[in-house]
């Protein structure tokens, strides 16, 4: 059903897979550790897989113990990336595109995928499971931003203002 290619934090990358490929149903999965330290397998597109490849061929050689994500910042060569490091690197490029605010970080571009993925037609199970949430509670919050937004910025508001 899924096939796994990519192994993060407690869990190593597969060597002989250094060519992604995709499973007859076009899934692929990426495991890691997440949040509380718990195992999570998550899927990723088709240009995610993409990336990952690219970025392994310029990596190089990578062997079972290798890490898949790691530091390439001096003194810190080969470590594991972790959520601060990442914090750091999304900042700066966030910052080298013209967008600096406090507002803006690795969290919230979660919510935002969270948003946008429910915006797109995908249903509240499925940015779950995204998101890696255990109480579906958890991901109704997204939800509610979209309600409240489209209360704000609805049809019939601005049908009124053409209207007069």
């Amino acid at each position: 059903m899924t096939s796994s290619f990519f192994y993060l934090e407690s869990r190593r990358f597969s060597p002989e897979k250094k060519r992604a490929e995709t499973t007859e149903n076009k899934r692929s999965t990426l495991f890691f550790t997440g949040h509380l330290k718990k195992d999570v397998e998550v899927g990723i597109t088709g240009k995610m897989l993409e990336a990952i490849h690219d970025y392994i061929v310029c990596r190089g050689d990578i062997t079972e113990s290798d890490y898949l994500f790691v530091s390439h910042a001096r003194g810190y060569k080969e470590a594991k990336l972790n959520p601060v490091m990442v914090s750091r690197i999304v900042k700066r490029r966030l910052r080298e595109i013209g967008l600096d605010s406090k507002f803006l970080t690795c969290h919230s571009l979660r919510h935002n995928a969270a948003i946008l993925s429910l915006k797109a037609g995908a249903t509240i199970y499925d940015v779950q499971q995204m998101l890696g949430h255990v109480s579906i509670e958890t991901t109704k919050i997204y939800l509610r931003a979209i309600e409240e937004e489209t209360r704000i910025n609805n049809r019939a508001v601005h049908t009124l203002d053409e209207l007069f």
